[in-house]
């Protein structure tokens, strides 16, 4: 990981790339430091003001953006994830030939060195099964996991980061653990094309837990930035602080960020993870099946063989807000990952579902933060009973 900007770094490059000749319609920083959400909120909130200001806008890349990009590179996913194109019968019928070459070679031989062979390749074929077993059992936990956490997203214009937290990172992040000491316990010991299933789904399950997280992170940002701004309104004077030019509209792109995360992160969990980890354990029973010497179902295998097709789906996504973004919100549960809204351009709905919203992410971005509350209530904007709030980190969000 590279060292993390400052916002001067960002400020300088800026101003450097204000002085190219030509017309940038947009500037990229890109740096291999991990995503700083402080940093990325400030970026946002300048690249609004630029654009009111008719000026180029500015995206940051941290190292967790640039592996999104490199996700979405189909020669890039092949790489890593080679193995889920190749059909399981290829890996039968080698099973197949090698184990037949296996049994004519012993009874030619009928050395008790053939027979340790076979003890030992037994064992193997145990610790195989048993593992796959254990695994199995993880997913499930996970695939209960996710669709609680999709679940509770349902009906909500705005998920705030502390429901997030409790409903979705927390119960997810234990079986994902179990997860990862699973597959360190297995290595060495594992059939080799098992065990390759197994590193494949920890694999793509921590970058969608990493993209998860992301989504609360930016969550939590556009709460802070909703006590910042509730601080330029504060009914005494001496109080108050210099309101930003268009600060309700910059208020309103923050929120507008963190809803687009969120929404993309609801339906990749909804229409991918979530059949993407039932296609994990069809492949799962069907390696062990293989050791076993089993017979498999055609249902079996199509479902083994649905994940390349969910991961090219998924590859393929880009999540769009449509107009009128926190009224439609509400019922995504009813509607397909891919809906556009068209209408007018003041939505009265709309401006009613955001002003609750913004009124509640104020709220959710001073649990815990006790000098905020305090500001606040000596500045006349909240009453002595906020004081609530300042043990309240842990209570859990809702909008």
């Amino acid at each position: 990981m590279g060292k993390e900007l400052t916002k001067k770094q960002v400020d300088d490059a800026i101003k450097e790339a204000e002085t190219y000749p030509g017309q940038l319609a947009e500037f990229y920083i890109v740096t291999t430091a991990k995503e700083d959400a402080v940093l990325q909120q400030y970026v946002i909130d300048l690249s609004g003001v630029r654009k009111a200001a008719g000026k180029f806008e500015v995206t940051l890349w941290g190292w967790q953006s640039m592996s999104d990009q490199i996700r979405s590179c189909p020669g890039v996913l092949k790489t890593f994830y080679e193995h889920w194109w190749r059909k399981p019968s290829l890996t039968f019928v080698a099973a197949a030939v090698l184990l037949t070459t296996v049994i004519g070679f012993a009874g030619f031989l009928g050395s008790s060195r053939v027979e340790q062979w076979f003890q030992a390749r037994d064992a193997s074929r145990g610790t195989t099964v048993a593992g796959l077993q254990q695994v199995v059992s993880t997913l499930d936990q996970l695939q209960v996991a996710y669709g609680n956490c999709v679940e509770s997203m349902a009906g909500k214009a705005f998920v705030f980061s502390g429901q997030l937290r409790d409903s979705c990172t927390k119960p997810i992040e234990l079986p994902l653990r179990q997860l990862g000491r699973q597959r360190d316990q297995m290595a060495g010991v594992m059939n080799t094309d098992a065990y390759a299933e197994v590193v494949a789904a920890s694999d793509y399950l921590n970058e969608d837990f990493r993209q998860l997280l992301g989504a609360a992170e930016m969550s939590q940002g556009f709460e802070r930035s909703a006590v910042d701004y509730a601080k330029t309104a504060c009914p005494k004077p001496k109080f108050r602080g210099a309101a930003p030019q268009d600060g309700s509209k910059l208020l309103r792109g923050s929120g507008e960020s963190a809803l687009s995360a969120q929404m993309a992160q609801y339906f990749r969990m909804r229409d991918f993870a979530v059949p993407a980890i039932t296609a994990m354990k069809a492949r799962l029973a069907l390696a062990s099946r293989l050791q076993n010497g089993q017979d498999v179902t055609q249902d079996l295998v199509q479902k083994a063989n649905s994940l390349a097709s969910l991961l090219q789906e998924e590859r393929s996504f880009t999540y769009k807000l449509p107009a009128s973004p926190f009224a439609t919100a509400r019922v995504k549960e009813m509607s397909a990952r891919t809906l556009t809204v068209s209408g007018p351009a003041f939505d009265r709905v709309d401006e009613l579902v955001w002003s609750q919203t913004a009124e509640s992410a104020m709220f959710e971005g001073l649990r815990g933060h006790g000098a905020d509350v305090e500001f606040l209530i000596s500045c006349g904007l909240l009453k002595a009973a906020a004081r609530v709030l300042e043990d309240d980190a842990g209570k859990k969000a809702s909008s």
